[in-house]
C-alpha cells in the first residue's frame, strides 16, 4: 500500500524531504490492551520483517537500530539512518493499521503526516514486476513463450498414389512430407518431439477409420535436403474400412458405421499430430500442433472437404481448443478418429463404464453442448488418462437461444441443408426415430425424407433455420429498439460539473431498426439509474422507471428527462444486510466522493405475444464534484465478454453491457432476499467483480455460488467450467482483454476465486479498510 499523500511540513523550521524508504511487514492491530505486547514484539522483529529498497540516489539505508511504538492514533518508527537527501522520496506500506497519523525519526529529522492506508496491500508481493505478479502466477505454462517456443506442423505433400489420374488405390502407401517449425518460423528437429502420429480417413461424407494411427512417425522419417521430413506409412490402404474406435455391438450400420465394406470414391483426409511435453511444477504439460491434408480416392475428381464446423468458431469461447492431454487441437483432425459408430472406450472399473455411448463427432459434440436439457442422465464420457467427465449440467453460454444459433458453431450451410436423424437427434433425444415417438412426421428408417419437412430456412413443416431463429433475432416478429443518448447536462458546477442537488438530464432518442422513432408510452420499461465513482461503484440514484409523464418530447424524436437529485450520501447496495460492510468496498451513507460518476438507462420492448423481450441500454461518465478528466471504468469489455455469450442480456433480458451491470452490482451488494427457504441464499454476494469470478470458476471454488435469478429462478453455478484453453481461468486476458486493471490485484477479486481458510487468513493479516 502507498500512502504518503496526506504528509504535511514537519514540526519545527524548514519542511523535510520524504522519507526514502520502502517498507515492508506485516501488522495487525487488536484491541487497545494487546498494542503495547504486539509493539514490543515488532520491536523485536523488525530486523526481519522490514526490507529496504534502494531508490535511485539514495546510497544507503539502516533499519538495524529502527524501533516501532504506537503513538496516539497513529505509529513511529524510531532510529532510520538515511545517506543521501534526494529531492523527495516515498514510502510504499504493508502494515495493517487504521487511519491516522505516523511519524518517522532518524539522521534526517522528523517527518510526519496522516497516515491513510489503502484497502489492501496485495500490491507490495502481487503488483506489477514482483515475483508472485498476478499475470505471472495465472499465466499456463504453454503461453510463455520461453518455456515452450511453439510446434507447428505443416503437410506440405501426400506422395505415393498409383492412380493413372492421380488417385489413391488400394494397396497404396501414402509418403506424407511435411515441416515442423517453431513459432518463430525456426526448423524443430523431429527427435526433439515427445509424439508424433498419422493416421488417414474417410470419405469426409461419412468419416470411417481406414489406417489406425502409427506412432512411429518420429524414428520412420527421413530428412530432405530443404530441412523437410518424409514419412511413409507402413501399412497400406486396405479394401475395406477399419472397425471404428471401441467397437462393439451397441452401433452398428444403423449409425452409419462401415465396418468390412469396400472403400467407396471421394474425398479422404490424412491427418498428422504431435507436440513436445515438459513437467512443471510436478504437471505434464504439452504444446502440440495439428495438420489435415485431403486427398483423392478411388477415381473421385474433386475434393470435396469436410467443412461443417469452423475452428475459428470453436476458438471463441475455448481459445485454443485442445484435447487428450493437449495433443489433438484441429476439429478437422477430430473428426477423423470420432468417425461414425464410435464409442466411448471400455474400461474395466465399474465406476467408469459408458457401455454404448456414442463418440461420433456430430453427436458427442451436440450432446456436451446441451448436457443440461438432454432427457438422457447422467451425461458422461471418459477422457484422457481414464479421467470421467460428467456433461450433464452444461448449458450453451450463447445469448439469445443458446444452442438455437446453429451458425455458432458451424460454417457454411451444410448444418441446414443435410439434416440427419444423428445430428438432430442427438440434441432432440426424444424422439425415437424408428418408432416415430415424439417425431409428428413418424418414424424414419434413414434420412432420405428428412429435407422434405425441414428444408434450409422456410417452407415445409419446420424449416432448420427458422425453428432455430431466437424470436429477437426475427425481423418477422421483432422491429428492433435502439437508443441514442444525445446529451448528459444540469451539473450546476464549474465546468458543468455535478453537484448534490443537481438532477441529471438526458436527451436520447428511441428507434427501430427502421429508424422509426418508438414512442415511450409503448415500452415495456424506461428505467435509468447513477452510480459511481468508477474506482468503487456505489449506488446514488437508484434505478427508477422513468415518470413517462415528465418525459419531454423535442425536434426530430428527441426526448428529455430529469433524473431525481443527486443525495449527499451513497445509497446502501442492493439487498444490503451486516453480511458485508467496509471491507466489501460499500461506503452507504458516506458522503459523495469527487469523481467519475455514470448515468445509465435503458430502453426494453416486448416481441409480440412470444413471452420474450429485448432492450438496448446507453451510459455516459460524468464529472462529479470537481472538473477533472474522465476516468472511465474498463476491467472488462463486453466485447470480451460477448465472445462466448454472443449479446450478453441478463435479468429478463433487460440489463446488457458490463457498464450497467457493475452500477448495481456494486461493493456489499447481495443476493436477493426470497421468503421461500428454497430460495435463500443468505450473505451470497453479488458484488460484480466477486460473482462474476466465482460464476466462471464455480466448478472449483469451495463455496460455489447459487445466486437467485430472474423471476426467482435458482441458478447454480456449482458446475461451471471456464472453457477457455489452456489453463481455464488462468487467462485473465480472455475477459479482461488489453485492460491492465486485473494486474492490480484486490482482496475481493481475489478471494472470489481464492477462498480457501488460509487464503482468508492472510488477506485479513495483510489488508485493512479505508
Amino acid at each position: 500500500m502507498r500512502s504518503l499523500g496526506n504528509a504535511q511540513e514537519p514540526r519545527g523550521a524548514g519542511a523535510w524531504p520524504q522519507l526514502s524508504a520502502r517498507i515492508r511487514g506485516v501488522f495487525t492491530t487488536r484491541s487497545r490492551g494487546q498494542r503495547a505486547l504486539q509493539g514490543g514484539l515488532a520491536c523485536l522483529c523488525l530486523a526481519a520483517l522490514l526490507v529496504a529498497a534502494v531508490p535511485a540516489g539514495v546510497l544507503a539505508q539502516d533499519f538495524s537500530e529502527a524501533t516501532f511504538e504506537f503513538i496516539p492514533g497513529g505509529i513511529r518508527i524510531n532510529n532510520i539512518t538515511v545517506a543521501g537527501q534526494p529531492d523527495h522520496y516515498w514510502a510504499d506500506f504493508a502494515f495493517v493499521l487504521p487511519a491516522g497519523r505516523f511519524e518517522f525519526t532518524g539522521n534526517f529529522g522528523i517527518y510526519y503526516g496522516a497516515f491513510s492506508p489503502q484497502t489492501e496491500a496485495c500490491r507490495v508481493c502481487h503488483g506489477p514486476n514482483h515475483e508472485f505478479a498476478v499475470a505471472t502466477v495465472h499465466l499456463p505454462p504453454q503461453l510463455d513463450a520461453v518455456l515452450f517456443p511453439g510446434v507447428n506442423v505443416e503437410i506440405t505433400n501426400v506422395g505415393g498414389a498409383s492412380g493413372s489420374d492421380g488417385t489413391f488405390q488400394v494397396g497404396d502407401r501414402p509418403a506424407v512430407t511435411y515441416t515442423v517449425k517453431n513459432n518463430a518460423g525456426q526448423a524443430v528437429p523431429v527427435t526433439s518431439l515427445s509424439s508424433l502420429n498419422l493416421l488417414m480417413s474417410g470419405p469426409a461424407s461419412n468419416y470411417q477409420r481406414v489406417l489406425a494411427v502409427e506412432n512411429t512417425v518420429r524414428q520412420g522419417s527421413t530428412q530432405n535436403a530443404d530441412g523437410s521430413w518424409t514419412y511413409t506409412f507402413t501399412n497400406a490402404i486396405p479394401a475395406t474400412y477399419l472397425a471404428p474406435l471401441n467397437d462393439s455391438t451397441a452401433l452398428g450400420p444403423e449409425n452409419g458405421e462401415l465396418t468390412g465394406e469396400a472403400l467407396l470414391p471421394g474425398t479422404y483426409s490424412i491427418g498428422m499430430y504431435g507436440g513436445a511435453q515438459q513437467t512443471i511444477k510436478g504437471e505434464v504439460v504439452r504444446e502440440a500442433g495439428n495438420a489435415v491434408v485431403d486427398v483423392l480416392f478411388g477415381g473421385a475428381t474433386e475434393l470435396q472437404p469436410r467443412r461443417v464446423i469452423a475452428q475459428e468458431n470453436c476458438n471463441r469461447c475455448h481459445n485454443d481448443l485442445q484435447l487428450h492431454g493437449g495433443l489433438r487441437k484441429s476439429v478437422r483432425l477430430c473428426v477423423l478418429c470420432h468417425a461414425a459408430g464410435a464409442e466411448d472406450r471400455i474400461n474395466t472399473d465399474p465406476a467408469k463404464q459408458t457401455p454404448g455411448r456414442t463418440i461420433e463427432f456430430k453427436s458427442m459434440i451436440h450432446k456436451i453442448h446441451y448436457g443440461a436439457e438432454l432427457h438422457e442422465k447422467p451425461l458422461q464420457i471418459i477422457g484422457f488418462g481414464d479421467s470421467v467427465h460428467d456433461f450433464s449440467n452444461v448449458e450453451f453460454p450463447y445469448m439469445p437461444g443458446g444452442v438455437r444459433n446453429c451458425e455458432v458453431c458451424h460454417a457454411g450451410n451444410e448444418w441446414k441443408e443435410n439434416p440427419s436423424r444423428k445430428a438432430c437427434g442427438a440434441c432432440h433425444d426424444d424422439v425415437n426415430f424408428a418408432s416415430g415417438e415424439n417425431h409428428p412426421g413418424g418414424p424414419q428408417a434413414n434420412d432420405s425424407a428428412c429435407a422434405t419437412c425441414h428444408p434450409p430456412d422456410t417452407g415445409g413443416l419446420a424449416a432448420i433455420a427458422a425453428v432455430h431463429l431466437p424470436p429477437q433475432k426475427n425481423p418477422a416478429l421483432f422491429a428492433g429498439v435502439n437508443v441514442e443518448l444525445l446529451a448528459v447536462g444540469g451539473g450546476s458546477g464549474a465546468e458543468g460539473v455535478f453537484q448534490v442537488g443537481d438532477r441529471p438530464t438526458v436527451t436520447f432518442t428511441i428507434k427501430d431498426n427502421s429508424g422509426a422513432d418508438i414512442a415511450p408510452a409503448s415500452l415495456r420499461a424506461l428505467r435509468g439509474m447513477f452510480s459511481g465513482p468508477t474506482g468503487n461503484y456505489q449506488r446514488v440514484i437508484a434505478e427508477h422507471q422513468f415518470d413517462l409523464a415528465t418525459v419531454v418530447s423535442g425536434a426530430d424524436g428527441a426526448l428529455t428527462y430529469a433524473f431525481p437529485a443527486i443525495p449527499a450520501t451513497y445509497l446502501p447496495p442492493n439487498n444490503d444486510s451486516l453480511a458485508f460492510g467496509p471491507r466489501a468496498g460499500e461506503r452507504t451513507g458516506q458522503p459523495l466522493e469527487p469523481g467519475t460518476y455514470t448515468v445509465a438507462f435503458y430502453a426494453q420492448v416486448n416481441i409480440g405475444d412470444t413471452g420474450e423481450r429485448e432492450a438496448d441500454p446507453v451510459t455516459q461518465d460524468v464529472r462529479f464534484g470537481t472538473p477533472g478528466p474522465l476516468v472511465a471504468r474498463a476491467a472488462v469489455n463486453t466485447d470480451n465478454c460477448n465472445r462466448c455469450h454472443g449479446d450478453l442480456a441478463l435479468h429478463g433480458r433487460l440489463r446488457k453491457t458490463t457498464n450497467v451491470c457493475v452500477m448495481c452490482h456494486t461493493g456489499g451488494a447481495e443476493d436477493r432476499i426470497n421468503a421461500d427457504p428454497e430460495k435463500a441464499t443468505p450473505g451470497e454476494t453479488t458484488d460484480f467483480r466477486r460473482m462474476i469470478h466465482r460464476i466462471h470458476y464455480g466448478a472449483e471454488v469451495n463455496d460455489p455460488p447459487i445466486i437467485i435469478g430472474f423471476g426467482d429462478s435458482v441458478h447454480d453455478f456449482s458446475k461451471v467450467e471456464f472453457p477457455w484453453m489452456p489453463g481455464g481461468v488462468r487467462n485473465c486476458t480472455a475477459c479482461h482483454g488489453a485492460s491492465l486493471a486485473y494486474t492490480e490485484p484486490s482482496r475481493r477479486a481475489c478471494t472470489s476465486c481464492h477462498d480457501s481458510t488460509s487464503v482468508a487468513a492472510h488477506v485479513e493479516t495483510m489488508t485493512a479498510d479505508q
